[in-house]
């Protein structure tokens, strides 16, 4: 559905449904999770957008996109 909304043109659509599914996937965290203190995520649009960035400063959480601030979940 993704690569035929790319060659259709739809590339807007297709960019208002990632922002969307990366709100509704934040939100789903936040109820079972807790806001966590910082994000960590790539540059990628869906998390530049107006959408993500508004949800997250919301909640008080700090945005880092340059994997500096990363806190290792590995052991030894």
């Amino acid at each position: 559905m993704i690569s035929g909304l790319r060659r259709s043109g739809k590339s807007t659509l297709l960019s208002m449904f990632r922002d969307q599914l990366s709100d509704e996937v934040f939100n789903d965290a936040l109820e079972r999770y807790g806001a966590p203190e910082i994000i960590n995520s790539d540059q990628g649009s869906q998390y530049t957008s107006a959408i993500w960035t508004r949800a997250v400063e919301k909640q008080n959480v700090k945005i880092s996109m340059d994997g500096k601030e990363e806190q290792s979940t590995t052991s030894g």
